[in-house]
């Protein structure tokens, strides 16, 4: 049994996808490790951590298409890339004194 072929432009779109997340992944982990570091720095100055923990997230596939319908949008990567401001993120808890 063969896979039907798979259209040219629906091919091109998953592959920018692909591109686009691994941008994102890259990006959470920059900013995480610049964090742990400040953390480090604060934990060697002032004998503290600020930061408890640190999560972070990338909208998924379904959420990110769902998203620009709503909002009436081309369903393309250039899109993605410049209507939509929450396709990663990191939240940092931080312990309270």
């Amino acid at each position: 049994m063969t896979l039907p072929e798979i259209p040219q432009a629906l091919r091109e779109m998953a592959e920018g996808y692909v591109a686009m997340k691994c941008r994102y992944q890259s990006a959470l982990r920059e900013v995480r490790t610049k964090l742990e570091i400040l953390d480090d720095e604060f934990q060697m100055r002032h004998s503290r951590n600020p930061i408890h923990h640190m999560e972070r997230r990338l909208k998924s596939v379904n959420s990110i298409l769902g998203k620009l319908k709503r909002k009436e949008l081309p369903l393309t990567v250039e899109s993605v890339k410049d209507n939509l401001f929450d396709v990663a993120g990191i939240r940092v808890i931080c312990n309270y004194r």
